[in-house]
């Protein structure tokens, strides 16, 4: 199949991380003067707009905008795809990926694209994801929809301390060997493509999340109207995330952290998830009392450190 790259957009949330996005548009560039590229800093507090401006200013194919403040992943991408809308003509397919993605071969948009194209009943297609230059596994990049376990337990104290196998059918995806594609419930969210018109009709990602669970909401939108996901099993994008690990050893921002994934996750529970009635609330307990004691155990590190 002949691809035309004038109808895909490739989307990067930039935030504090120009040197991360150079190198990802960098690695867009190498392979394609027909991709657009549109980079969206969200709020950064460093130099990375300017930083970008300067690099990309003679580059006809690259859009720089700002969001004007930090809005997390996904009313920033939720923005992006608006711009998009009214700016771009023509765009069919969006590729969304982090500043710390690299694509190392055209090939892996073609087989993306070439798939979509294929498939009505698909909104989304992402690969294998190599990450910190290792292959952990199907985590990385898909899985099914959280189980009832994992929705008491995960992220929290007991759940680490006393809960084996806790993400085993979270993490678990069915692959064949006569196919190089999967479906699965959930493509991560750090790359992958997708159809513009699907984000569109279930009303893009849920703009109450910050930060977690907007993969795992999407795929419960784009499930209502029947639309799947899947996973190229013979394609690879590189995950460098070496500098958010280290970012997370502050205690400040490692409880930032916590908090964006607990207010996502009951967000998840409350709203997209199968619990009613006393499983609902218990839920809620668990998930709260975890946090509670989580925040007082953070603070006192930071002050500890002061």
């Amino acid at each position: 199949m002949t691809v035309t790259m004038n109808n895909i957009v490739a989307l990067i949330l930039n935030y504090n991380t120009y040197i991360l996005t150079k190198e990802c548009v960098d690695s867009l560039l190498k392979f394609s003067n027909e991709l657009n590229i549109l980079i969206i800093d969200n709020g950064s507090t460093d130099s990375s707009f300017n930083e970008l401006e300067n690099e990309y200013k003679f580059e006809k194919k690259v859009k720089l905008i700002e969001t004007g403040s930090n809005l997390g992943y996904a009313k920033g991408n939720n923005y992006a795809f608006k711009y998009i809308r009214k700016n771009f003509t023509d765009i069919k397919y969006v590729i969304v990926m982090n500043p710390d993605i690299v694509i190392d071969k055209k090939e892996t948009i073609v087989a993306l694209y070439d798939f979509l194209e294929s498939n009505d009943d698909y909104s989304i297609v992402s690969c294998q994801t190599i990450f910190n230059d290792t292959w952990r596994g199907f985590l990385d990049y898909g899985w099914k929809y959280p189980s009832n376990k994992n929705l008491y337990w995960a992220g929290t104290f007991i759940g680490k301390l006393f809960i084996e196998d806790m993400n085993e059918r979270y993490s678990c995806i069915n692959v064949s060997e006569e196919t190089l594609a999967t479906t699965v419930d959930v493509v991560s969210g750090c790359f992958f493509m997708a159809k513009l018109e699907d984000l569109e009709q279930v009303e893009l990602f849920d703009n109450r999340t910050f930060l977690y669970y907007e993969e795992n909401i999407l795929s419960r939108k784009l499930s209502s109207i029947d639309k799947k996901e899947a996973i190229l099993l013979n394609r690879f994008v590189y995950h460098n995330h070496q500098s958010k690990d280290k970012n997370l050893v502050d205690y400040k921002k490692r409880l930032f952290d916590r908090k964006c994934f607990h207010e996502s996750k009951m967000i998840y529970v409350n709203n997209y998830s199968s619990f009613s009635g006393m499983r609902l609330i218990l839920c809620n307990l668990i998930n709260n009392i975890d946090f509670c004691i989580k925040t007082i155990l953070y603070k006192i590190l930071i002050l500890l450190r002061l």
